[in-house]
């Protein structure tokens, strides 16, 4: 009956476009596939009559990929280079060199922690830095997605030797097997399964026996420090509760039961799509039977998954939208394109790069936000969705504009930008085109001591030797990463020639005030 329920859900699921079963597609190359994008895209919009926005200027583009790519702002010396530059090939040569540099890695090894680490009181002593090392030196060294996601669920071994274990771990023990399967399943499988934990899903084909089958195979994970030469540090004395490096990830012959939820089932370990593994389920290990499964070509949600959450991390929302909810009744906006695009990234043996290429390179990428038209376009990709800049975002774009020695106090760097991202941070569900910042996080913005002394400090500085206009497109530069217009510049010429003699008075106020536009504070 399970095999039945499984063809069953394969036949819904290919009705839907979520199928691996279309016919075969010739294998295209980056710009190829950028081309089939923009073809796919253009045809929604003549159908919708729905005109495109017109491209995005070089001040746009420059700001947009170094948000998407290393999450923080342009230099203003390249800045200042860039938007000078007569290179025909200036956008797609920045987008290799980003791509390129470490600071590629770190971001988003930074952003896949987040997925799949979210802190909490029970896991906020995990060091976190082996994992963000472990994910940056796969980002950077462009890994195929199937293989590092392979080694992240089968991970074992301790956290100093092998930083994947990391997202197992809690202060003192293995993370429980549900909250595994709650993880997994949305990062790399795009399927919200956790309301199938105490009953069938609602919404979708999912029942508690599928739910307790997935999370079977986390059942003997093991948090434990006895590795065999194993030579890491040691936890503080007094504090046996904290994770060291010599902690990390095992397993034990037979599944553990505690941790669990009372309505938990006793399931063999069991596929989404119904199969066992090929496993004797008596004997460790089982993860490396899941992750084979799990990352496999013929696994009818995993490319489709990183397909989509990589479309949304740089158009803001996803082909299938929100990002981790692919079900019949969540159609793709665009069902081939979502399709090709899954096909190609197969093909291509699970390259992130390669599909980051051909998404930047499309001309839909490379549209303006700014439209007047209020037609929906936004939905189909009309124009370039305007994104809010997430705390950390915002934090490491102070620190670019008003230097390092604004926020560093004896506590460090880092200490401050956590401090930050927990105050700006929301409770409710991440949604890039949400702004959800309230008045305490404003008012912080508008009048903090500290930034202000930092503002003072930094407006001195960009505009000592320069006259009233050349100060005040040093101050866009570097803030908004474009030049004031003529109408800008006139403005707060204007503005400046009222305070007299307070030139740097009246720079400051400047900073200030572009500091809290909404240009700032948006990646458009």
């Amino acid at each position: 009956m399970r095999t039945t329920l499984a063809a069953a859900l394969g036949l819904l699921l290919a009705g839907a476009g979520f199928g691996q079963e279309s016919a075969p597609s010739a294998k295209l190359d980056a710009a190829g596939l950028s081309a089939a994008i923009d073809s796919q895209l253009d045809r929604r919009l003549a159908s919708e009559k729905i005109a495109a926005a017109s491209p995005a200027d070089d001040a746009e583009i420059l700001r947009r990929l170094y948000l998407d790519l290393h999450g923080q702002l342009p230099p203003v010396d390249e800045t200042r280079q860039f938007l000078a530059s007569t290179e025909p090939n200036k956008r797609s040569a920045l987008m290799e060199r980003l791509l390129a540099e470490a600071a590629y890695g770190r971001y988003f090894a930074e952003l896949y922690a987040d997925l799949l680490l979210p802190r909490t009181a029970t896991n906020r002593k995990v060091p976190i830095p082996p994992l963000h090392r472990w994910l940056a030196e796969r980002f950077n060294g462009n890994q195929p997605w199937d293989r590092t996601v392979r080694e992240l669920i089968a991970a074992r071994g301790p956290q100093y030797e092998n930083g994947a274990v990391t997202i197992f771990m809690t202060n003192s023990k293995s993370l429980a097997p549900h909250e595994a399967t709650d993880i997994v399943s949305q990062v790399f499988l795009g399927i919200r399964l956790q309301c199938a934990q105490c009953h069938n899903h609602p919404f979708a084909d999912w029942k508690q026996t599928d739910y307790w089958g997935l999370a079977a195979f986390f059942g003997k994970v093991q948090f434990t420090s006895k590795f065999e030469g194993g030579v890491g540090a040691r936890p503080p004395a007094g504090h046996k509760d904290i994770v060291g490096t010599n902690y990390g990830i095992t397993e034990i012959a037979a599944p553990k039961r505690n941790d669990r939820p009372e309505r938990a089932l006793d399931i063999a370990p069991r596929f989404l799509t119904g199969e066992a593994p090929a496993i004797d389920g008596s004997q460790p290990p089982l993860r490396p039977a899941l992750a084979e499964w799990l990352a496999s070509p013929k696994n009818p949600w995993f490319a489709k998954a990183m397909v989509n959450r990589t479309w949304a991390h740089y158009f803001g929302r996803g082909l299938v939208n929100p990002v981790d909810d692919l079900r019949e009744d969540n159609a793709p906006s665009h069902p081939e394109l979502l399709d090709e695009l899954t096909r190609q990234f197969i093909l291509h043996d699970f390259d992130v790069k390669y599909l980051v290429r051909a998404i930047l390179g499309s001309r839909a990428y490379q549209l303006t936000s700014a439209s007047p038209a209020d037609d929906g376009g936004d939905a189909l990709y009309a124009r370039m969705t305007i994104k809010v800049l997430t705390p950390k975002q915002t934090f490491d774009a102070l620190v670019r504009v008003l230097g390092e020695e604004t926020f560093s106090d004896s506590k460090g760097l880092a200490f401050q930008r956590d401090r930050f991202v927990q105050f700006f941070e929301s409770d409710d569900e991440p949604d890039p085109t949400a702004y959800r910042r309230g008045i305490p996080q404003l008012l912080l913005l508008m009048n903090s001591r500290n930034y202000r002394l930092g503002i003072d400090r930094q407006a001195e500085m960009l505009t000592a030797g320069r006259g009233p206009a050349a100060a005040i497109d040093e101050l866009y530069l570097t803030v908004l990463s474009r030049r004031a217009t003529a109408s800008e510049r006139e403005k707060m010429q204007q503005f400046v020639a009222g305070y007299g003699s307070r030139t740097a008075e009246a720079y400051g106020g400047i900073l200030w005030t572009l500091l809290n536009t909404s240009e700032f504070a948006l990646n458009h």
